[in-house]
């Protein structure tokens, strides 16, 4: 929602879509409501194809594993835990992955990793170090052009905190790679300097 409400306040016409959330949708923007990874992947296809988009920000954190046949009624403890071990997975589809191979020749995709680091590690010019491999390998599976890393497990960082911090990764073109953001700040801060880092990497540059 900070991407999105920056971006707007940029000037840029905003199309959120997002699953259920308690978050206030921003002045100007248009949301899109859906539950299911699925049909997340449908809207922001029918979306990207309805007209030229600029920059398509997957933020969303949408679930890796799915049960096979997921139970139609709540069950009780009992029940849960009893079946938990027979349970068979599937995999849910890639949607920042797809959406790259689909529409990523006309929208620039921009990524999103969330990622612990080993608690061996101390030395912050080792955490770095890992977070940044981590987070090229994740920019080269996914296919997009760019991806903002950060860490999770510690404070003023990743979900459920007003601040964060990470590294933006792009895939290609001029130096330099990376751009850090610096000590942990407002995600809504983040997401202003963010944008402009890619409008200057993308938009504003001279040819």
């Amino acid at each position: 929602y900070a991407i999105a409400a920056a971006a707007r306040a940029a000037g840029c016409d905003v199309v959120l879509v997002s699953g259920p959330t308690d978050l206030e949708v921003p002045a100007g923007v248009e949301r899109i409501d859906v539950e299911t990874g699925a049909q997340m992947l449908d809207a922001c296809r029918r979306t990207l194809s309805a007209s030229p988009v600029d920059l398509l920000a997957m933020v969303a954190a949408v679930a890796d594993l799915l049960p096979e046949a997921p139970a139609g009624e709540k069950l009780e403890k009992h029940e849960v835990l009893e079946g938990f071990a027979g349970l068979r997975w599937r995999a849910e589809v890639d949607i920042l992955a797809t959406l790259a191979a689909e529409f990523g020749e006309h929208t620039r995709c921009l990524g999103f990793g969330a990622q612990t680091v080993s608690a061996d590690l101390v030395d912050t010019s080792e955490i770095g170090a890992e977070l940044r491999r981590l987070g090229t390998a994740k920019l080269a599976r996914k296919g997009c052009h760019a991806l903002f890393v950060n860490r999770v497990g510690v404070a003023d960082t990743g979900f459920a905190t007003a601040t964060n911090a990470g590294v933006l990764l792009f895939a290609e073109g001029d130096e330099p790679r990376e751009l850090d953001a610096g000590a942990p700040r407002p995600k809504g801060e983040l997401a202003g300097w963010m944008l402009d880092a890619l409008a200057d990497r993308w938009w504003r540059r001279s040819p």
